[in-house]
């Protein structure tokens, strides 16, 4: 039976100003209570925010040398965010864990029981959100959609909140995908896996910094790179069309020899042919979305761009590994 020694805790972080001293708080006090005796950094993604959220953990990582903070240039988004730090990560596993504090701290002593039987990565269920009815429901649709269609058999409900050895973060870290989908290529990875269901609470202050279009941004990653099925679609589109087409070129013509005076008009054609257009559109569409995605992998541009890191001694065998996918200005 191993035993964990150091945890990193990575925390994304953008324009939380009115969190970063409550989350520091939480994790030193679960340090000083629950996991005395363990060694611990906390990992600030800095992410290009635009309110007061660097200066205020700058004052702390001043004080704190156990705090870390990973400048990126410009907003990379959630997952890259949490990519950058984990790169930078040091510690025997890492816990992901968002600023907000919807994610209860206190799990984590119950994550490293599971690490230390000997399970690689031990992620969070939720069995309740806080959220708004369409919220809640749009999480649900798409967690349905998602467990269906994909090639994977991912587990539902579970987010970015979770417990993965230096195996698994290192790997994810690695990887040089433009449309990283933490959640499913934590799970995609194999190795021992467990969930633990929790409840997750309402924001810890201020409001969500994740807008719908970024969700349903995050959601359609993760289908189009875990999921052939819209293109699979498109061919079971087309074969309906054509058959619909084929049984209404029968109907033509037998109409025509049956009661010729009655041949349906323009109304038929016209619908017939925007139907078809339709689903032209709707086909080049998908089609486009994965051309976009093989775009942006042959640009293999950085996935995102470090300005500084403070308290953090770079190790230049990771630096050699993951040079073509961060950059330090």
């Amino acid at each position: 039976m191993r035993k964990l020694k150091f945890l990193s805790i990575v925390t994304p972080c953008y324009n939380e100003e009115q969190n970063v001293n409550d989350m520091y708080d939480s994790i030193k006090g679960l340090f000083n209570t629950s996991l005395k005796g363990y060694d611990w950094e906390l990992i600030f993604s800095e992410n290009g925010s635009s309110d007061r959220s660097y200066e205020r953990i700058k004052n702390i990582a001043d004080k704190d040398k156990r705090v870390r903070i990973v400048k990126l240039s410009r907003n990379f988004e959630y997952e890259g965010g949490i990519c950058s730090g984990l790169y930078y990560a040091q510690g025997d596993a890492v816990v992901v864990l968002d600023c907000d504090l919807q994610d209860p701290v206190n799990l984590i002593p119950e994550f490293i029981k599971y690490y230390d039987q000997g399970y690689n990565v031990v992620f969070g269920v939720r069995k309740t959100r806080q959220e708004g009815l369409i919220k809640r429901s749009a999480y649900k649709l798409f967690y349905f959609i998602f467990s269906n269609l994909s090639t994977h058999s991912f587990p539902r409900d579970a987010g970015e909140f979770c417990l993965m050895d230096k195996r698994v973060y290192k790997i994810i870290a690695n990887l040089k995908e433009q449309h990283k989908f933490i959640r499913a290529l934590r799970y995609w990875t194999g190795f021992r896996q467990i969930g633990v269901p929790y409840d997750r609470k309402e924001r810890n202050k201020g409001e969500t910094k994740h807008p719908v279009s970024e969700m349903f941004g995050l959601a359609l990653d993760g289908l189009l790179s875990f999921s052939a099925f819209p293109l699979r679609l498109i061919f079971y589109l087309g074969l309906f069309v054509t058959s619909i087409s084929f049984i209404g070129i029968i109907y033509a013509f037998a109409w025509k020899y049956i009661n010729p005076s009655k041949i349906p008009g323009y109304a038929a054609l016209l619908t017939t042919i925007l139907f078809l257009g339709g689903v032209q559109m709707l086909s080049i569409g998908v089609i486009g979305e994965y051309i976009y995605r093989i775009y942006n992998e042959v640009r293999d541009r950085p996935y995102y761009i470090v300005d500084h890191i403070i308290n953090i001694d770079l190790n230049p065998d990771i630096n050699s590994e993951v040079k073509s996918h961060r950059i330090n200005v």
